[in-house]
C-alpha cells in the first residue's frame, strides 16, 4: 500500500498527495465532483482532493477511490487542520 507523502487541510477541504510529480488530468470521484482525483500522465494518482473534509460522505467515497488503487487514506482529515 501506497502512504500519503502530504496530508493538508484549508478552509474545510483537503488534499492527500501521493506523489510529487506534474498533474496530466483530474478525475470526478463523486457525481457532483466534491471528491476528485488529480493523475500523472501514466494515470497514477498524485493526489485526491476532498471539498468538504467534514462531510462523511465524501471521506468514504476518497477512502474507497483510495482504497481500490492500493493507497493508503488518513483516518481523520480534520486533524490535519491548518489555520490560515
Amino acid at each position: 500500500m501506497i502512504e500519503p507523502i502530504v496530508v493538508e487541510v484549508r478552509r474545510g477541504a483537503g488534499y492527500v498527495r501521493y506523489l510529487e510529480d506534474d498533474v496530466a488530468g483530474t478525475l470526478d470521484v463523486t457525481p457532483t465532483c466534491s471528491v476528485a482525483a488529480d493523475v500523472n500522465a501514466s494515470e497514477q494518482v498524485v493526489g485526491i482532493e476532498v471539498l468538504d473534509v467534514a462531510s462523511p460522505e465524501q471521506l468514504s467515497a476518497a477512502k474507497a477511490f483510495a482504497r481500490e488503487r492500493g493507497l493508503g487514506f488518513p483516518r481523520d482529515l480534520s486533524g490535519a487542520l491548518v489555520a490560515i
